[in-house]
């Protein structure tokens, strides 16, 4: 299902892209993890649970251990080179979890039986029925960092790629797992890094369009903090345009 659904393609590709930009993606994944460095210093915790933790790029595992805090990291597909290189150490754990609650499993199955013409209710009925897959420590803290975006992105294109829904579908799809994900952060004690909007510029620098990429609000939290994510130098993910991304962190605590 993952094979086909493009997770580990995808996977693959952020670490390309990554290797790709010389660099310019310092700035970001710098403030994030001097944002989520913060969060940790301001709770005292000892416990944090990274969703969607992926190859890392954006996570202060070294500095996290160094201060003796336990990291479950938690993704459901983890890179083999990540899980060889910690599988050893005692403040690592790996949890293999679909974080959407299973919203995967329904767009997968979905897509095997539905077609555009069809419509889909009966998805969006079933994402809206989906409910928390973790149970969370009251002194855990729970990180979301860069996938709020990403938790429908995957789902939606598979969908389409198969005919399976409408682009118009996109959207409320994208909003009910957006949703979804956002709820879950706000159970436990939540810290929030996520792209929100895409921006597109032409050769000589001039903006030439936004997008959104979360479509639900982003919550009011405490420490609100924004920045721009320069993420596509190469003009390889809007062909002929560079892009960027702005960038929002906040604590829900």
């Amino acid at each position: 299902m993952l094979y086909r659904m493009g997770y580990y393609s995808g996977q693959a590709g952020i670490m390309r892209r990554f290797l790709g930009e010389e660099g310019s993606w310092k700035g970001h994944l710098s403030k994030t993890k001097e944002y989520i460095l913060d969060a940790v210093a301001r709770t005292g915790t000892q416990k944090v649970r990274i969703l969607g933790s992926g190859w890392l790029l954006d996570i202060p595992l070294t500095e996290l251990v160094n201060n003796g805090v336990h990291v479950t990291l938690v993704d459901i597909a983890h890179p083999r080179q990540v899980m060889h290189r910690y599988r050893e150490n005692a403040l690592i754990t790996f949890q293999t979890t679909d974080i959407t609650g299973g919203a995967i499993e329904l767009a997968y199955d979905f897509a095997k039986r539905k077609k555009s013409n069809l419509g889909a209710f009966e998805l969006i009925g079933s994402l809206s029925g989906l409910s928390n897959p973790f149970h969370f420590a009251n002194d855990e803290l729970v990180i979301s960092a860069n996938i709020l975006s990403q938790t429908s992105v995957l789902i939606t294109d598979y969908l389409l790629m198969r005919g399976a829904i409408k682009p118009a579908d996109v959207e409320p799809i994208s909003r009910i797992v957006q949703a979804n994900h956002m709820n879950l952060l706000l159970q436990a004690r939540g810290v929030l890094v996520a792209d929100y909007e895409e921006e597109f510029f032409d050769e000589s620098g001039v903006e030439v369009g936004t997008r959104p990429t979360v479509y639900i609000p982003i919550e009011k939290g405490e420490q609100v903090t924004r920045w721009t994510w320069t993420f596509d130098t190469k003009e390889t993910y809007s062909d002929g345009f560079r892009t960027n991304l702005n960038v929002v962190a906040l604590m829900l605590f």
